[in-house]
């Protein structure tokens, strides 16, 4: 069991992290840079097609609408895998009773 590690020691018990102690904290890796990087294409895009938009469907509206579909889904579901993430327990301790 190479990711077991002890937690503590003592004469009644030995307490342990569990099997997936190693991989905490990389999916809030991948999803702070998805959610940031779709936030900041998604607000480069809103300040320079934004003031450009008339009243004709043209190129900065067509950018603006695409930019849009892409962009708000991808930051809410980076948004919900960082909500899970952040507030879920950093270990589940597995405690093994000598007696």
């Amino acid at each position: 069991m190479p990711d077991v590690k002890v937690i503590r020691i003592n004469s009644g018990y030995l307490e342990l992290v569990d099997k997936y102690y190693a991989g905490k904290g990389f999916g809030s890796l991948i999803a702070a840079v998805g959610f940031f990087g779709a936030s900041l294409l998604f607000l480069t895009t809103v300040i320079d097609d934004f003031p450009s938009i008339g009243w004709k469907f043209g190129p900065h509206e067509e950018m603006a609408l695409a930019m849009s579909l892409i962009c708000i889904p991808t930051m809410i579901m980076t948004f919900k895998l960082l909500k899970t993430e952040w507030f879920a327990w950093t270990h589940y301790p597995i405690r093994f009773d000598y007696r």
